[in-house]
């Protein structure tokens, strides 16, 4: 129990409530020796989970609240404006540029290039940053605002994302996002992996197809001169 107290403690701390060691040893002797005197087992499970919620609740608060309410302005504004569109989830984006490609499914691998930022201008990832070749990933493997707007996106297009905290890493702390974070991401579709491949492959069978059909026509031609 020792060991265990300062990881318990810190669990406490930015938060209304902190644990007495005393009361914690009281409470783990009595649990032991199964004595109700104060509370039973199954009150006092209750009432720390109770605790254990309204604290978590106040820390976040306390250490991200801030954070929560800024991406909250910024996406309240920015759907005002007239060049910005917003989804039933809440996603909001702009269209920079139109592509008339395919449009991704779900479980296409799409190659893009992109880059996000905080709603304060701060740059926390770049497609450039590992290299000129655009980044590759399922779209559906990606934060939810992302895969709604790239199975939305013809490939050649080229979007401004504006994506509400639900719909990107939520409570998650992820070093420089930080929980309840609203993001900004200028997103373009180069492409989906395969399709090139493909459409390649089309074009090389319909060549080959054209050039039998010729030959074949050729092939006639020659027999109905011989004819005459």
């Amino acid at each position: 129990m020792q060991r265990m107290l300062p990881g318990m403690k810190n669990e406490f701390t930015d938060t209304p409530d902190s644990i007495v060691a005393d009361i914690l040893f009281r409470g783990f002797t009595d649990a032991l020796l199964a004595d109700t005197t104060v509370m039973t087992m199954a009150r006092a499970e209750s009432l720390f989970k109770e605790k254990q919620t309204i604290n978590k609740a106040a820390k976040e608060e306390k250490l991200y609240g801030a954070n929560r309410e800024a991406g909250r302005k910024f996406l309240a504004e920015n759907k005002r404006k007239d060049s910005v569109i917003v989804t039933p989830s809440g996603l909001q984006y702009k269209i920079l540029k139109q592509g008339d490609g395919n449009v991704p499914q779900a479980t296409d691998k799409v190659l893009v290039h992109y880059e996000g930022r905080l709603v304060d201008g701060t740059v926390f990832d770049a497609s450039k940053k590992h290299g000129d070749k655009p980044a590759s990933f399922p779209a559906n493997q990606v934060i939810k605002g992302w895969t709604e707007a790239l199975t939305m996106m013809p490939v050649g297009s080229k979007w401004q994302l504006y994506i509400p905290y639900e719909l990107a890493y939520g409570e998650r702390n992820m070093g420089n996002i930080k929980p309840y974070s609203a993001l900004i991401f200028d997103v373009e579709l180069v492409g989906i992996e395969g399709e090139e491949k493909a459409n390649t492959e089309k074009e090389n069978s319909e060549k080959k197809e054209n050039a039998e059909k010729e030959k074949t026509k050729g092939k006639k031609t020659s027999s109905k001169r011989n004819k005459k």
